[in-house]
């Protein structure tokens, strides 16, 4: 078995072709499937959300949702993606099971934060291959990668019970093995979230500094014109505030155009 032999498996599945097929093939029991995809065209059209779609709109959807999510073609690495239910899914197992972890953080925000989580999947297509993916705790899809796998060996197994034995050591090898790399992918998404966030302060900041001028500039004509008018001895503390008022507003510039070459700098 090669990578290439998988790929094109679910490539093949996923042609419009193999679409349509999966969506007139009979249901539990052998019974025909048209009394169910006309709910579901019907539940689709009656949905308040996408945009209320024709008969024609919704029948297509919903065959196009059928058979495998994958990546590009010209993509360096296959990637498969599984949400919900999906009948791609045989069995998933936790990395948690096989590591002192629940999986590592995306932003920097603690234990609040997002997790991307090390699993070893079965595919229903190759059940004698263990898949190494990550779950996204933010969606809770799996994200499979078809080129890490592992041949779960059932030499050793004579019942049920070893053959079990042998999926769990398939499943554990496949986690510790690759746990490194979802780690590094969880780096490079905090890395990313970190630069965004910078990038945002940044504009925020640009926008409170162009507030501020506008305010500096009344506050400085202010002072023009009150300093040489006798008001600025007959009320001097209002004269004082007006000072004040400029400095505090000239200082929260200067704070803000320093925090923006500290952030600048960060990216």
């Amino acid at each position: 078995m090669k990578t290439k032999n998988i790929e094109d498996a679910f490539r093949n599945a996923a042609t419009p072709a193999a679409r349509l097929a999966a969506w007139q093939a009979p249901g539990y029991g052998n019974r025909s499937p048209l009394a169910g995809n006309l709910r579901k065209i019907r539940e689709r059209m009656a949905s308040p959300y996408g945009g209320k779609p024709s008969l024609t709109e919704a029948r297509r959807a919903l065959i196009d949702a059928q058979g495998p999510e994958l990546s590009s073609p010209e993509a360096e690495n296959p990637i498969l993606w599984i949400s919900g239910n999906s009948p791609e899914l045989s069995h998933d197992f936790e990395g948690r099971t096989f590591l002192d972890h629940r999986g590592w953080y995306t932003m920097d925000d603690g234990m609040d934060g997002e997790t991307y989580e090390t699993y070893a999947v079965q595919l229903a297509r190759f059940p004698r291959l263990m898949f190494y993916a990550v779950k996204d705790s933010c969606n809770g899809d799996l994200r499979v990668m078809l080129a890490d796998w592992e041949e779960i060996d059932y030499s050793d197994a004579c019942s049920d019970y070893q053959a079990g034995d042998c999926i769990q050591e398939a499943a554990r090898s496949v986690v510790r093995s690759n746990d490194s790399s979802t780690e590094r992918e969880a780096e490079e998404a905090r890395e990313y979230y970190r630069k965004d966030q910078a990038g945002r302060d940044i504009e925020e900041n640009r926008e409170t500094l162009a507030e501020l001028r506008g305010e500096i500039r009344e506050l400085c004509r202010e002072l023009k014109a009150l300093c040489p008018s006798p008001l600025a001895g007959t009320y001097p503390a209002a004269a004082k505030a007006i000072r004040r008022a400029l400095s505090d507003l000239l200082a929260n510039r200067r704070r803000l155009m320093n925090d923006n070459e500290t952030l600048a700098a960060s990216i």
